[in-house]
């Protein structure tokens, strides 16, 4: 029987929550002696796996920081719920900028007057969601089980 994808980085998983390590993508690969692409292609194919109602996984992936800089770490605690919903935020940030920055920024290559209007848009829009985010998030009492 041919292991999925997930199940292959499943033992890897265990060691780490064990050992209470975070770990990258690059160290990773190199503990599984793999490529970094494959390294990736087993972190997706887990998150994609743990994301399934039907997929038993038996631990519960996350990351702090972003692309090359992005941590990963396994946890299930109370305590990574606010790990899980910080990150939610930083990518949600990050996805406002891309949605919609580049098009007014082209905006204000061509109007240069613009440009404060633009900066001062970008801002306001982009904090404004993130207060609201972050008081949902903040609104709720997780308590402990760690």
């Amino acid at each position: 029987m041919t292991l999925r994808l997930w199940e292959v980085l499943e033992p890897q998983l265990a060691a780490y929550e064990l050992s209470g390590l975070d770990f990258s993508n690059g160290e990773l690969a190199e503990m599984m002696n793999v490529s970094r692409p494959e390294a990736s292609r087993l972190i997706q194919s887990y998150l994609n796996a743990q994301r399934s109602e039907k997929t038993p996984t038996s631990y519960v992936l996350k990351r702090t920081g972003r692309t090359k800089n992005a941590r990963w770490s396994v946890g299930q605690r109370t305590k990574d719920v606010r790990v899980v919903s910080r990150m939610f935020g930083d990518d949600t940030k990050a996805k406002l900028r891309r949605a919609f920055e580049p098009d007014l920024q082209a905006i204000g290559r061509i109007n240069p007057r613009a440009r404060r209007a633009i900066q001062t848009t970008v801002d306001a829009v982009v904090n404004g969601a993130m207060q609201v985010l972050e008081a949902a998030v903040r609104g709720y009492d997780l308590g402990d089980d760690s």
